[in-house]
Order: structure tokens, then sequence, then C-alpha cells
């Protein structure tokens, strides 16, 4: 009996701390409203396949402030505080093409 061949997809997950300072620029890249990106290779016909756990509304910069807000949350403010963890999942067409979209969807939450 042959033995089965599986293809398997790859994922790359990218994990990088932020400062208060770099929340514009991030934001501005990540979610695409900058003119340019520090990644050449981005397919701007794409950009709405995008999917975010959570997108901010007026900015990263406000998005934090907002929800430092109405958690209550205290923190000793430097130069070098970390904002936010900023976490990046991609992988190759393959996997995506056979995801459904409710089901990518569903692993999202509100904060």
């Amino acid at each position: 009996m042959p033995k089965e061949v599986k293809i398997i997809s790859y994922q790359v997950i990218r994990v990088q701390k932020f400062t208060k300072n770099s929340l514009g620029k991030i934001g501005a890249e990540t979610e695409r409203t900058s003119r340019s990106n520090r990644n050449a290779d981005i397919d701007t016909e794409r950009t709405p396949l995008n999917l975010y756990f959570k997108k901010s509304t007026n900015g990263m910069n406000a998005e934090w402030k907002s929800i430092v807000e109405k958690t209550n949350a205290t923190f000793k403010d430097t130069k070098k505080s970390v904002a936010f963890e900023g976490i990046i999942v991609t992988s190759d067409k393959t996997f995506f093409k056979n995801l459904v979209t409710c089901k990518t969807n569903s692993h999202h939450q509100e904060f």
C-alpha cells in the first residue's frame, strides 16, 4: 500500500514589544494607512483580506489610551515602557485557501 503523502503548510509567528512612542508609526503600518511601508512586498490588493484581532478606530495611540482608561491600569510611564506586544501570524496560500471565513473570524474578540 503506498504511503500517504501529506503536504503541510508553514506558519510564521512574530512577537514584538512596542513602546507608547512607537504606536503611531506602527499603527499606520499595520493598518495600511501609511504611504510607505518597511516591507516592499506588501500586496495592497490583498489588504482587505487581512484579519485583525482588534482593529483600532482612531489609531493605535488613541486605542491604547482608551484601554488604559477602561481598565484603570496603572504603570510607570517611562520612555522604554512597553505599551503592548504585537503578534502577527501568517502562513502560505494553501493554509488560508482551505479556511472558511467564519472559522477564521470566530477567534476574534473585543476587549
